[in-house]
Order: structure tokens, then sequence, then C-alpha cells
């Protein structure tokens, strides 16, 4: 499921679950995405974001970091598993990839030797949960070569403002 369009945040082990304010949220966020991992780490705080969220009445879906330094198996199955955990079914938005430099543990500006493996990353979704939705900006997707294939699934550009 692909959200209409609506107000969604998006949350990762960043943000504490325990003091984010859910009842504000309530009735105002319509939809929340959850980190799932980064790379083939699994974000410790996704199960909770995601139970919280659905408490307050909001679609949920959950995102996976890619980092091109991890074999993509590995990342494909961190998101697998986090989704069982997290109790993501085919009623909830479907899972995204987040495709952006990595600056851990030194920046890894997106190049275009990042398409094939994400590419194989996004295949390996598509085959148990349709395609997923793309997350990247404008620049990035320049950056990584302006691969056509990331303009077959679902979009979900950053824009961010300085």
């Amino acid at each position: 499921m692909i959200p209409a369009i609506g107000y969604g945040i998006d949350l990762s082990h960043w943000e504490n679950p325990d003091t984010l304010p859910w009842e504000t949220f309530r009735g105002k966020v319509d939809f929340v995405i959850a980190r799932a991992c980064y790379g083939s780490k699994l974000d410790d705080r996704c199960v909770e974001h995601v139970k919280r969220a659905r408490a307050i009445g909001a679609k949920v879906g959950v995102y996976a970091f890619f980092r091109p330094s991890e074999p993509v198996e590995a990342q494909h199955k961190a998101l697998v598993v986090m989704m069982l955990g997290a109790g993501i079914g085919p009623d909830d938005i479907r899972p995204a990839i987040d495709i952006e430099a990595d600056t851990y543990p030194t920046l890894q500006p997106v190049t275009p030797a990042w398409s094939a493996p994400t590419e194989d990353f996004a295949n390996r979704l598509t085959t148990l949960f349709g395609r997923p939705i793309i997350y990247q900006t404008h620049r990035e997707w320049l950056e990584m070569g302006s691969p056509a294939w990331v303009l077959e699934h679902p979009l979900w550009v950053a824009h961010f403002v300085d």
C-alpha cells in the first residue's frame, strides 16, 4: 500500500519512542515510516515506533538504509527479519529503500556503482512485497547515474531546506 497525500514522519533509533509526543500526533500524522535497518544492522527502536504509530491510528511502514559496503543478501535478510518482528503485513505501506550518502565510518558518496546492487536489493523486495518505494533526493539520483529502473518504483523524494 502507498498512502495518499498526507502528513507523515520517518523515525529511526535517533528518535526515542518514549519521549515522542504520540498523543499530539494522533489525528495529525497519517503515516509513520520507521527505519528497520542500517545496512544489515537492525534498528533497535523500529518495533516500538511501529507499535506506537499503530496505537494512534497511523498507517505504518519501514525503510532500509542501503549501505553499498555490505552484501545485498545480508541487508535483504535484515529488512525481512525486522518486518516480521514489527508485524508489517500486506495492509501496511510497502517497504522503502533509503539511498543516500553513507557517512559511517567515513563518507561514501552516492556513485553510479551503487545502481546495480541497489537494483538487486529492490528486485529481491519486489519478489516478496511488490515494488519497494525508493527514497532519495533528485541530486543523489543524478549522482547514481540517473538509472531508469528507479523511475519504475514509487518514489519518496526527499527535499531538504537549508
